[in-house]
């Protein structure tokens, strides 16, 4: 697969993960699902990008390359432990009010439009911290 492909997948799944979130959690009212989804989107590329990665045949396989193995296995362990971190911050927090007025709580008028900017910032911020990791999976030299 070429680097182009695996960069647009690796888009459409960001962008599939955190729309359906956007639209989830804006049903909901709650930002519950914000710095989860955004946590297992990191490891949903660092999948994709390892298992596409292997899948070419003109480059060397992922688990013939240590390059790849070592940093996908540090890109997936540091944003597993975002995730979870996040999820703790969340939980004993009680929320993140950050997201108190755009989801009209305290009386505010709800504000989607703003929510899903939230949201959308989230996903491309997902893609560039992304970015280097998917290049090396993706890299035939």
């Amino acid at each position: 697969m070429s680097q182009g492909f695996i960069y647009g997948i690796s888009a459409a799944i960001t962008l599939v993960i955190q729309l359906a979130g956007f639209v989830v959690a804006y049903t909901l009212r709650t930002e519950t699902f914000y710095d989860i989804l955004g946590g297992l989107n990191y490891l949903t590329l660092a999948i994709y990008a390892a298992i596409a990665g292997a899948a070419d045949e003109e480059s060397l396989k992922w688990v013939d390359d240590p390059r790849k193995i070592i940093t996908t296995i540090l890109f997936g362990c540091s944003r597993g432990w975002l995730l979870v971190f996040l999820a703790w911050r969340a939980h004993e927090r009680k929320g993140d009010s950050r997201f108190d007025e755009v989801l009209g709580k305290g009386g505010n008028p709800p504000q989607p439009l703003n929510f899903f900017v939230f949201w959308m910032v989230q996903a491309m911020w997902v893609y560039l911290i992304s970015m280097p990791m998917l290049f090396v999976s993706a890299s035939d030299v």
